[in-house]
């Protein structure tokens, strides 16, 4: 009996803290930093895909729909139907891939900011994921599923289009799911197929699904070369991880098992940075590094300084210092996170970089010997 009222304290903390925050809904934990601030910006559908313009001025996400809102007027604006199923902005932020399904195929449309169709394509299977690699390539990750008696057969494309012909594509992987297998795992075994560009463009983080007969399925990361096609093996992890995330130099990793343990982990030098003893089903990385968000908590410099629940999904802004999160059917902004992006690189440094980067993969440098090279170029 005499426990009972600091239980009570305890358990009103988090909604107390919520409320003078101004954000009722999103129940909060811990505090964030001076001046940060929550605001519900927009009501979406459960799971949809969302995503903030660079400029900080336009969210595009799924609410019956592709919709786009105007974040200083608060003006939402219905764009398409059915919902998209992945978005992306170009990095000037004046158009935005968004994909549709129709069939077994998918449509991948250029919009305006007004939400004007610009171009269209169609693409084999369900597109999961978009990024642009550049201001005028965008890569498309789709799974396709074909059915046979003896089960079905799961192909991993990747597609690159410039806006003009045929998109390029190219088989990551292929895999046979047995009767059995989807019975018992059934949408789970696409849930987590995604995938993650480097900031310098060269590399994608994409997971390979195994499911052998009689066997848990799960998943090994992969690091692949988009240059040379290269590919390491990173990690195996189970079917709830998130995947993983590019640091802003691309030089680690972020990553969860999706079951204990999200890790920081070099890929190339095999060295764990760091860990947090949450699973990682849903991963979002600051472009400085500086944030991290892993089931709902987020870490500043390492350490949690606060925590939303744990079925929040989120995504850092392209610039710093923003951070969407989506929880159940509402989407929120939380601004004013102290955050700067890395400095940007040249060109000549680019394509001196992802050069080194090629011969690392092709083993025609060592890790030891990139790292020298790197070293020497920031001198």
């Amino acid at each position: 009996m005499l426990h009972r009222p600091r239980v009570a304290v305890r358990l009103m903390f988090p909604l107390f803290f919520a409320w003078i925050t101004g954000c009722a809904h999103l129940p909060m934990t811990g505090a964030l930093p001076d001046g940060a601030r929550i605001t519900e910006v927009a009501r979406v559908d459960a799971a949809a895909p969302f995503a903030l313009d660079p400029q900080g001025e336009l969210i595009a996400y799924g609410s019956a729909g592709l919709t786009l809102k105007e974040l200083g007027s608060g003006h939402d604006r219905p764009v398409a139907a059915p919902a998209p199923t992945a978005l992306a902005w170009s990095p000037d932020g004046k158009q935005l891939a968004a994909s549709f399904l129709l069939g077994e195929e998918s449509v991948l449309k250029l919009c305006d900011r007004q939400g004007g169709v610009l171009k269209e394509t169609r693409l084999a299977g369900r597109v999961k994921s978009l990024v642009w690699r550049s201001s005028t390539e965008i890569l498309a990750f789709a799974v396709q599923q074909r059915n046979f008696s003896f089960g079905s057969r799961l192909t991993e494309l990747l597609y690159r289009w410039d806006g003009t012909g045929k998109p390029a594509e190219t088989i990551l992987h292929e895999t046979t799911l047995m009767p059995a297998t989807l019975r018992r795992w059934g949408d789970m075994l696409l849930r987590p197929l995604t995938f993650s560009l480097s900031p310098l463009g060269d590399e994608i983080l994409y997971p390979r699904l195994h499911a052998p007969p009689l066997f848990t399925p799960y998943l090994q990361l992969v690091l692949r070369n988009l240059d040379g096609g290269a590919e390491l093996e990173v990690a195996e992890v189970s079917l709830h991880s998130a995947g993983g995330a590019f640091s802003g130099d691309g030089e680690w990793l972020l990553y969860g098992d999706g079951e204990g343990e999200s890790r920081l982990f070099d890929p190339w030098g095999k060295q764990l940075l760091a860990a947090f003893p949450t699973p990682g089903r849903s991963v979002a990385l600051s472009p400085s590094g500086r944030y991290l968000l892993l089931d709902g908590r987020l870490y500043r410099d390492g350490k949690e300084i606060a925590s939303f629940p744990a079925a929040s999904a989120g995504a850092f802004s392209a610039t710093g210092g923003r951070l969407l999160i989506r929880y159940g059917e509402r989407l929120y902004l939380v601004n004013g996170l102290p955050d700067e992006p890395p400095v940007p690189i040249g060109p000549a440094e680019r394509d001196r970089l992802r050069q080194l980067r090629k011969w690392r993969e092709e083993g025609l440098i060592t890790d030891t010997e990139y790292r020298a090279s790197r070293k020497r170029m920031s001198k």
